[in-house]
């Protein structure tokens, strides 16, 4: 379900003025609505913005006319079950989200913002009511601490949090903290999906050992054909992973290079920036070691899929030949039960033959015996 736009003014005076507009889930109504808020010199970054959000490109851009500064990401969540009281195993998601920011500043200290997001750690909407019913028990006489959330500058876990009443009022020096926070939540986000990923892959590789080794002398055909699909799915997916992150990487890549767009903001020396653009060149050096992991793991996939069909190849051949081997049986059966039934039938004809001469032989008997008895009879007239 679509958030509100959330837009607020991060301050104004004739000195300084920032406005930023945070929309999660975006959709025409909302596209519609900013088309007629904003100035013409306005128009082409945020016409850049949404487009790229709808097409979840990513990049890392800065765009002088104007003096538009842009993130654009493409990155993988990793979602767990809501209920986890349920007994049945529980199913993991991996869904693609983008967050896409764009700063227009006209001077050092004038400003305006949009975030679009589509993730489901919306920070418009996340709530525990089981926590503010417990903050609302405890410490009911302490003073309220006031924080109004800058949802341009949240990590959108609970975690980074900027006061909206405590702006940032360089455009630049803003927007670096912005990517900061951004980066490492998706960072985070990589840490902890990697990790599931190669957890699953051990645990499949577990799976290949005990089923290769018990059904090594059934030869279980079925059981190694879904080893071996369950293998190229885990290939399949270490490819998005792989993608996905290359494309943010190609994109820090490109700000950083000798005429990168890294150079409009080197001439930012305050701590704060300093800071920001050292744990930016860390996290995409994270990002980066993730990045060899997963080609670590799809090299074991790979691997273990040569295995599975050396072995799945091995089994049909044995197979083959055992079918040959009852074909030849069948043959020599078929064989022996034709010679059985040439002998029966040689038999048939034999005994035949003999019942023809045991009849002839019978007829014979019968006329000697009939000539006899008329030989006597004629004896008898004569004497």
């Amino acid at each position: 379900m679509p958030t509100k736009p959330s837009s607020s003014t991060i301050g104004r005076s004739r000195t300084y003025y920032g406005r930023a507009s945070y929309i999660s889930q975006l959709s025409p109504e909302y596209i519609s609505v900013l088309v007629d808020t904003v100035y013409q010199h306005q128009m082409k970054p945020l016409r850049d913005a949404i487009a790229k959000h709808i097409e979840f490109e990513t990049s890392i851009r800065v765009y002088i006319s104007g003096s538009e500064d842009s993130l654009d990401v493409s990155y993988l969540q990793h979602q767990r079950p809501h209920d986890r009281r349920q007994q049945r195993p529980q199913r993991y998601v991996i869904r693609e989200a983008h967050t896409s920011i764009v700063i227009c500043g006209w001077d050092n200290s004038k400003w305006v913002g949009w975030a679009f997001v589509n993730a489901p750690f919306d920070p418009t909407t996340q709530g525990n009511d089981e926590d503010d019913e417990d903050d609302e028990d405890e410490g009911q006489d302490d003073e309220p601490v006031i924080l109004e959330e800058d949802y341009f500058a949240v990590d959108g876990d609970g975690g980074i949090v900027h006061d909206a009443n405590k702006p940032i009022w360089d455009p630049r020096r803003y927007w670096l903290r912005i990517i900061e926070i951004r980066i490492l939540r998706i960072m985070k986000e990589w840490i902890w999906l990697v990790r599931f990923v190669e957890k699953g892959i051990e645990a499949l590789k577990d799976k290949h050992s005990l089923q290769l080794i018990g059904n090594h002398k059934t030869n279980d055909q079925p059981i190694i054909e879904q080893l071996f699909e369950e293998t190229v799915t885990t290939i399949r997916i270490l490819g998005k992973l792989h993608r996905t992150m290359e494309r943010t990487l190609r994109a820090w890549t490109a700000f950083t290079a000798p005429n990168g767009d890294d150079r409009y903001f080197s001439e930012l020396r305050d701590p704060g920036s300093i800071s920001t653009y050292k744990n930016l060149k860390a996290a995409f050096v994270s990002l980066r070691d993730l990045q060899h992991k997963l080609k670590l793991l799809d090299k074991v996939c790979k691997e273990s899929r040569v295995i599975l069909s050396m072995y799945q190849e091995r089994v049909s051949n044995r197979l083959s030949s055992q079918s040959q081997i009852r074909a030849d049986r069948v043959l020599e059966l078929n064989l022996k039960t034709n010679q059985i039934s040439q002998e029966i039938h040689e038999l048939n004809r034999s005994s035949t033959e003999a019942a023809k001469e045991t009849s002839q032989g019978t007829r014979v008997n019968v006329l000697v015996s009939d000539m006899a008895s008329r030989s006597y009879d004629d004896w008898r007239l004569l004497t």
